[in-house]
């Protein structure tokens, strides 16, 4: 790997694990494509903590301000977490939605990377996640245009986040083990579904992505063990740095969006993506 290809591969990461088009299917197809070969598993670490960074860094005051919170709540109401304010139950609660994923991936990762990762598996997961985010879409419109009045427009902020839909919304995480759906396309699916805007369905997707991106790339960096060394220095450095940077604008850009747009033009682009892979791998299918 040269300093171009990580680059590259860093940039379209750190975007497409954000957006909804899935970063397992890109970076399983653009190497196919280029002749690139696999990316080591302490280059995918890299890439997964620049992706995590931009999070962090993105939602950095929010944060802050529920670690601040926490601290206060316990040292006030100790282990009577009913008591809690709403900053400290968003974190249980995020911690609630992230359990499923969390217990399948720890558990199943090995089976899904040997299993479902080449061409014709990430084309297939790629139609299914599409078909998710056109029904997730539809439903949510039905239901804005029935009734101007109902949860749709009172979920406005975190506090209207219960532990049953996030749960919900974080099963659909495991999707995100198929390449090909999406982390970010399954959760904003299900947080329409749930009842939540587009737009807090995406900032809550990425509220529940952080401990999930940031503990993949933890898992890596310690089973990557001397593949560490194997790599000149500046090649996960670049990587880190372009997947952070391009993250950082693919959240901006995607929150911004869907304050006044649909999922349909990541539709459309998955649709579109599908369709050129079939054509391109048709033996392979």
């Amino acid at each position: 790997m040269n300093w171009f290809q990580a680059l590259i591969l860093g940039l379209v990461q750190g975007a497409t694990e954000l957006l909804p088009i899935s970063s397992s299917a890109h970076l399983i197809i653009i190497p196919n494509i280029l002749g690139w070969g696999e990316n080591t598993l302490v280059f995918d670490t890299t890439l997964h903590l620049g992706t995590a960074s931009a999070l962090i860094i993105y939602f950095r005051k929010l944060i802050f301000r529920i670690l601040v919170s926490l601290k206060s709540d316990y040292l006030t109401y100790g282990k009577k977490i009913y008591n809690y304010s709403s900053d400290s139950l968003l974190c249980f609660k995020i911690i609630a939605g992230t359990v499923p994923a969390g217990i399948v991936g720890f558990l199943f990762n090995d089976l899904f990377e040997e299993k479902f990762r080449d061409i014709k598996y990430t084309v297939y997961f790629l139609i299914l996640g599409t078909i998710l985010m056109f029904i997730s879409q539809a439903v949510n419109d039905r239901k804005r245009k029935k009734d101007k009045d109902s949860s749709l427009n009172i979920l406005t902020d975190e506090d209207n986040i219960t532990y049953s839909r996030s749960i919900f919304i974080g099963m659909f995480q495991i999707l995100a083990l198929f390449p090909g759906f999406s982390r970010s396309g399954s959760t904003i699916s299900a947080g329409m579904l749930s009842g939540l805007k587009k737009y807090e369905a995406a900032k809550y997707s990425f509220l529940l992505s952080i401990p999930i991106v940031l503990a993949a790339g933890v898992f890596q960096g310690l089973s990557s063990g001397e593949e560490l060394f194997l790599l000149p220095i500046y090649i996960p450095i670049i990587g880190y740095i372009s997947s952070l940077l391009s993250g950082l604008l693919a959240i901006k850009f995607l929150l911004k969006f869907l304050n006044n747009h649909s999922l349909n033009l990541f539709i459309f682009y998955r649709l579109i993506l599908a369709a050129s892979l079939l054509l391109l791998f048709i033996p392979m299918l």
